[in-house]
């Protein structure tokens, strides 16, 4: 009778054959998965956030912006343009893919932080704001300068207002056109 050799691990002289990995072919592949990972974990749980784009890309301009939004107490996540797009468009934030075309960052006061108007003036001079996230809606400029307040409650009243005062006139529309 032959007797058989164990390859499990736990026997003196068991040597299983496992498949050998090299740590070097899968360091890329792991930073990209953190970075898509950090943007989806940015768009899902911050409540509020601010949308950059940076204007140049040298360090010594770097420097200043690094400086700036460190002296107003923000935290910032610089995106890779492609991986950034990618994430976008299989998000519901599809219709925002096209903001990102150079240096653009995520911008969120730190934790216990009051935000002021003042400290976003003052990032205008290094930055440029392409959009504001807000309870997971994302306002353009446009939108910004419209709204009156960036109150949930308040903008779901103005809108169900706005559709009353639609249904009303296009009810009294429709009984000129019905009673001639």
């Amino acid at each position: 009778m032959v007797e058989r050799t164990a390859h499990n691990g736990f026997v003196v002289g068991s040597n299983p054959a496992r498949p050998k990995t090299h740590i070097f072919t899968s360091m890329k592949f792991e930073l990209k998965t953190y970075k898509v990972f950090k943007i989806k974990y940015y768009l899902k749980k911050n409540k509020l956030f601010f949308f950059y784009a940076a204007t140049s890309l040298n360090l010594k301009n770097w420097l200043v912006i690094e400086q700036t939004l460190k002296k107003s107490n923000l935290n910032y996540y610089r995106l890779s343009n492609t991986l950034a797009v990618k994430t976008m468009k299989a998000s519901i934030y599809t219709n925002f893919k096209q903001l990102i075309h150079s240096l653009t960052m995520f911008v969120n006061p730190k934790p216990k932080t009051t935000l002021k108007l003042k400290k976003l003036i003052n990032l205008e001079k290094v930055l440029t704001l392409l959009s504001v996230k807000l309870n997971n809606k994302i306002y353009s400029i446009s939108q910004l300068k419209i709204l009156n307040s960036l109150n949930y409650n308040y903008t779901v009243l103005r809108l169900f207002h706005f559709f009353i005062v639609y249904l009303i006139n296009a009810s009294k529309l429709a009984q000129i056109k019905f009673s001639k």
